[in-house]
C-alpha cells in the first residue's frame, strides 16, 4: 500500500476525526482510510445506481430480454 502524508491540517479536524475514530471503535489511521475510501469510490457507486435505473427502466419498458448464451454456443458448435 501507499503512504499518505499530511501536513498542515487543523487542529479542530484532528480532534474530530479523533472523536470520530473513538465513536466507531477503531484508529483515527482507520477512520481516515474509511472517510477517503468513501470519497474514492463515491463516484463508482454513482455510475453503478445510475446503471441500475437504466436496467429498471429497460425492463419496464421491454421486459427481462431472454438469455443468448446458449444460442451463441449452439452456432460456435456449428462452425
Amino acid at each position: 500500500m501507499t503512504e499518505v502524508r499530511l501536513r498542515n491540517v487543523d487542529p479542530w479536524v484532528v480532534e474530530s476525526l479523533r472523536a470520530m475514530a473513538k465513536k466507531n471503535g477503531r484508529s483515527m489511521e482507520n477512520e481516515i482510510k474509511d472517510a477517503l475510501y468513501k470519497i474514492a469510490s463515491a463516484p463508482k457507486k454513482k455510475m453503478l445506481e445510475r446503471l441500475r435505473v437504466l436496467r429498471e427502466k429497460q425492463r419496464r419498458e421491454i421486459g427481462t430480454l431472454p438469455d443468448s448464451t446458449p444460442d451463441i454456443r449452439a452456432e460456435r458448435e456449428e462452425w
